[in-house]
């Protein structure tokens, strides 16, 4: 029986680790959020999460009473009062419990200050103190709590507190010069009375990963600015490396402001211009998310602004049309019963301005009466699907009446559909969603937006789902001369000019960057990019002149051919220069060392490997002295695809490859059925073997086909990867000795990317015995030596009489399998009193009696050799 806590003495059982509280709609514990400020009306129950460490962990099980008392702060007076019983085992190192008030129709919790306090066996453990506010909920639209009056970054060495006055803005930081990255959010509360709020302060690197975290309570004083600082860091000026950051400001789960950061060579003073994007009502800055009241003419000229989607304006502009043609018959009398269909499918590639449509489509379906408002509420799975049973639906009614009167909008809206995965939430959301666009309310369009094969997916998962959409939007990707309008549209905001030299140059590298594209290209995304970080550099170059205080205007605002050349060869500069780790070296040694025979292979790998380290050594680049890229032939079973493998793993520990994994394929993952899919096909498949190695096995399948067969355009796509991306990604083609010699004379480009060309000999019969003793060996079973010694004269005639395309390992594997199952099955058939140990791990002849050595046809012809059971 579990002991009871002792309650004279709780101490001794658990450790306090934290008391926190967070609401209903993020109860999972990977998606639970812990706040101290809620906002009534949006809160059913409250939840109040007592954690604690187990200090008789893996010692004995126990139990214990729990009680959680809220009551408003001041106030001895119980509002609530929850009690639980826990039995916490000696496994948890840590435990959880729960306390829960509120109500479902969320009315109970009103504006107030409130403290959780937690008894554990009715003893005091600790409180927890929380907010309950009434302004309304923050959105994209609107912030009834306070504007932003600025945001500004400094460094506070030692994280101390700087003075305002002393306080020195950079929009650039030198290398090694920040120790605390300290953010000054400046806010105005324009409500008469004191608020408390919550805010958290993001730090992001260049990959949206958060970095760093720091949280604020705060009260504003009624009509008055206030200042908060964040600060993220250490002492040692090591935290923040070569890179760009983003700081982001977040307030009741809503993004109110961003701002980028640069680390580079120099300090460049000022404030960020990055600003964006939810203001409070009265704010002083212009919220590009209302909805401007504009005629449908006007929104049409703004809508041919936009640059290029010339079918995507027409194809607007025709179900406009059509919209007015059935208001003309309503009109009359004259109309059908059905109804005018807004929900559309927007289909394109990253950057290609499918969000700016959709708030285009906001705006011209309200001027003309058929949304109320036309504002555009973005979505994606996460916001969509919930984690435990019955969460969902809740969930997806709650985003459509936010959207309700405008655009849902669901990014990624293929992510929804998870094909082997039956039981996903998913599958509910788009049933949920079909239930709206049939019969609904009405006053809201859906708008799905995604990849284009993976949106084509989705509306191929539900037998009704492509019907309710009316709309079908192809974008395509810019051209270059599209993608330096945007440029320069880019330039204008940033009030910058460029000049010819440095415009012609940029074109060119658009035009490059166009005809290398893949699935995730950024369009316009990446053009916006490119003139920030020219800017940048701009101001890098300005900053180190003498005397920048008679920089003219226009100096101070032109871009140079070197700002942008910079740029590219930042880019190419990367290279990946990992510190040696010896332990995964060793490791992938010892593997190769494992292997049974392939004594030239592993002497030439071990060479291989002393002149990287040699060179590592000296700084020279391994990846400019060698060529990688390895043509692997032999028979099947030779131990092709375990030595890529080690392969792998050795570049790994020696710094060459960023991951280390293998990515096995091949023709049919590579070479599509129709014309235009292969290369994206294998584009995709390199994208997941970048920082590894891509082993195609069977690689002269792709050259063996004819001329006009798809695989040479897979060969082609894969050879302008190795000569762009030389040292993101190691390839490995694999196949018979003869048909891989085809194969590297199939395009005059592969014998030069494929420099080094390892041979796996057939096994000889003593390494194939070797083998099948080690595969024996896992089973716990060796054979006698009688039986050894038909083994070895099985395994010799096997050798004798091989065929071109001998199985080698794969042969034994086989041979194994097979001596295992007619041991057991001789076992399964005797007395379990009478086995014994060393009957059960000993091999006899008589488990071998079924082998038959196979020569010849039945017309006498040798067709190969092998065994038949």
């Amino acid at each position: 029986m579990a002991s009871s806590i002792s309650k004279t003495s709780p101490q001794k059982n658990y450790k306090l680790k934290h008391i926190k509280t967070f609401q209903d709609n993020k109860w999972a514990v990977d998606r639970r959020i812990y706040q101290r400020m809620f906002e009534a009306g949006n809160v059913g129950y409250l939840y109040c999460d007592f954690v604690f460490y187990n200090i008789l962990f893996d010692e004995m099980d126990w139990e214990c009473k729990v009680k959680f008392v809220c009551t408003k702060t001041g106030s001895k007076k119980e509002i609530c009062t929850v009690k639980k019983e826990a039995k916490v085992s000696k496994n948890d190192n840590t435990f959880s419990v729960l306390g829960s008030w509120g109500t479902e129709d969320k009315t109970f919790w009103k504006k107030g200050d409130y403290v959780w306090k937690v008894y554990l066996d009715d003893e005091y453990v600790g409180e927890e103190s929380f907010t309950v506010n009434n302004l309304g909920l923050v959105s994209k639209t609107n912030n009834p709590y306070f504007n932003i009056l600025s945001l500004k970054t400094f460094n506070s060495p030692s994280g101390v507190d700087i003075p305002i006055k002393d306080r020195v803005y950079h929009t650039q930081f030198k290398m090694n010069f920040v120790e605390y990255l300290s953010v000054e959010l400046t806010i105005r509360n324009f409500n008469k009375k004191s608020e408390k709020i919550e805010i958290i302060c993001n730090y992001k690197d260049s990959a949206n990963r958060v970095v760093g975290k720091s949280l604020r309570y705060i009260t504003l004083a009624g009509n008055s600015n206030h200042i908060e600082v964040f600060k993220w860091g250490n002492d040692s000026k090591t935290y923040w490396v070569d890179d760009f950051y983003s700081v982001d400001i977040v307030f009741q789960d809503v993004l109110i402001a961003s701002t980028r950061i640069d680390m580079g060579n120099v300090n460049i003073e000022g404030v960020s211009e990055s600003i964006s994007p939810v203001y409070g009502a009265n704010s002083p800055i212009t919220n590009e998310a209302q909805i401007s009241e504009k005629s449908l003419g006007e929104l049409l000229k703004d809508l041919d602004k936009l640059i290029g989607l010339t079918a995507i304006k027409s194809q607007i502009r025709e179900h406009i049309d059509f919209v007015k043609f059935e208001q003309m018959r309503q009109e009359k009398g004259i109309a059908d019963q059905s109804k005018v269909k807004l929900h559309t499918v927007l289909m394109g590639n990253p950057g290609t301005g499918k969000t700016t449509v959709a708030k285009k489509l906001g705006a011209i379906y309200k001027a003309m009466g058929l949304l109320k408002s036309g504002h555009v509420h973005e979505v994606d799975r996460a916001d969509l699907v919930g984690e435990f049973i019955g969460k969902t639906a809740p969930l997806v009614k709650k985003e459509i009446d936010k959207a309700r009167g405008g655009i849902l909008f669901i990014d990624e809206a293929y992510a929804l559909y998870r094909k082997d995965t039956e039981n996903d939430y998913g599958h509910e959301v788009i049933e949920i969603l079909l239930k709206e666009m049939s019969d609904g309310p009405g006053d809201v369009m859906i708008v799905g937006a995604g990849y284009p094969e993976e949106m084509n997916e989705f509306l191929h998962s539900n037998p009704g789902l492509k019907s309710r959409f009316s709309q079908f939007f192809k974008f395509p990707d810019y051209t270059p001369n599209e993608l330096l309008q945007i440029s320069e549209l880019v330039l204008k905001n940033y009030k910058l000019e460029i000049t010819d030299e440095a415009n012609n140059y940029l074109l060119k590298k658009l035009t490059h960057a166009f005809r290398d594209r893949n699935q995730s290209f950024g369009n316009g995304r990446y053009v916006n990019g490119l003139i920030s970080s020219a800017k940048m550099n701009m101001a890098s170059r300005l900053i180190k002149m003498p005397n920048t205080n008679k920089l003219t205007d226009k100096e101070l605002s032109t871009i140079q051919i070197e700002d942008v050349q910079k740029i590219f060869l930042q880019e190419s500069s990367k290279n990946l220069n990992l510190a040696i780790d010896e332990n995964i070296l060793s490791e992938a040694l010892a593997e190769l060392n494992e292997l049974i025979g392939m004594d030239t292979i592993k002497n030439e790998i071990r060479d291989l490997t002393k002149l990287v380290r040699y060179y590592k050594e000296i700084g020279k680049d391994v990846m400019n002295q060698f060529v990688l890229h390895t043509v692997f032939t032999g028979n099947p079973g030779t131990g092709k695809t375990t030595v890529a493998r080690i392969f792998a793993k050795l570049f790994k520990g020696l710094g060459i490859l960023e991951r280390g994994h293998l990515v096995e394929c091949d023709r049919a993952d590579l070479v599509a059925s129709f014309i235009g899919q292969t290369a994206p096909k294998t584009d995709a498949m390199i994208e997941r073997a970048l920082g590894g190695v891509l082993f195609i096995d069977e690689a002269y399948a792709l050259a063996n086909n004819g001329e006009n067969d798809f695989g040479h355009e897979a060969i082609s796509t894969l050879l302008k990867r190795m000569e762009d991306n030389n040292k993101g990604f190691i390839v490995i083609a694999a196949g018979y000795p003869h048909n891989m010699h085809e194969f590297l004379n199939s395009n005059p480009g592969l014998r030069s990317r494929f420099e080094k060309s390892l041979n796996f000999e057939d096994y000889n019969a003593n390494d194939l015995f070797e083998i099948i003793q080690l595969m024996l060996s896992k089973e716990d079973l060796e054979f006698d030596e009688s039986a050894r010694l038909k083994i070895q004269e099985i395994i010799s005639k096997l050798v004798d009489n091989k065929g071109e395309n001998f199985g080698n390992a794969r042969e034994v594997r086989k041979m194994a399998q097979q001596i295992t199952r007619d041991h057991n099955l001789r076992l399964a058939d005797m007395n379990a009193t009478d086995r014994t140990m060393k009957m059960i791990t000993t091999i006899i002849v008589e488990d071998l009696d079924e082998f038959k050595l196979i020569k010849a046809n039945d017309s006498g012809t040798r067709t190969g050799i092998g065994f038949k059971f």
